[in-house]
């Protein structure tokens, strides 16, 4: 028995980009489709789709209000976040699309290497076995590396205050 094809959808208006991701999709299993004007992509969605790659920075509109319409409609689809911007802009809109209660594969950092990709599409499993990620998952040993490695750590101090005379007590020193 034949299992039904895997479909990918692809939305990014760096055409070339967009060619690249379904490439290594299609040599994944993927049945794919892409359009580079995200204001088409409503018009082009239907449910049937599995996975939406979605850019984070288009003209007219971004991967978040295209994210904020696949929630309204009760999209099952698992999404893939990329972006050439910052790593932590990648993470803030990851973390939107748990609070969107969406199903998220993971986010990449354009340009990145056709295994993760592959990677990442590997993991996907059909609706109804496809489980949202827990908003209290820890990052893996190897992104807090990368993490480290990059620099991307800092120190923020909150400083803690008796409420009874507002007069500072201590700072905590948080890592973010």
């Amino acid at each position: 028995m034949n299992m039904p094809t895997k479909k990918l959808f692809v939305v990014d208006d760096e055409v070339d980009f967009a060619a690249f991701v379904a490439d290594v999709a299609e040599l994944s299993g993927f049945e794919v489709s892409s359009t580079s004007d995200a204001a088409a992509f409503a018009s082009m969605y239907n449910h049937d789709i599995d996975v939406v790659v979605l850019d984070l920075y288009m003209p007219g509109i971004d991967g978040i209000e295209l994210l904020r319409f696949l929630s309204c409609i009760k999209s099952r689809s698992s999404i893939i976040f990329m972006s050439g911007k910052d790593k932590r802009v990648l993470q803030s809109a990851r973390e939107i699309a748990l609070e969107q209660r969406m199903s998220m594969l993971g986010v990449l950092q354009k340009p990145f290497f056709a295994h993760k990709l592959e990677q990442m599409l590997a993991t996907y499993v059909r609706p109804g076995a496809a489980l949202v990620e827990s908003l209290s998952v820890p990052p893996t040993v190897e992104e807090l590396r990368d993490t480290i490695d990059k620099g991307e750590l800092f120190l923020t101090y909150q400083p803690q205050i008796n409420i009874s005379n507002r007069k500072v007590m201590g700072v905590e020193a948080l890592v973010r």
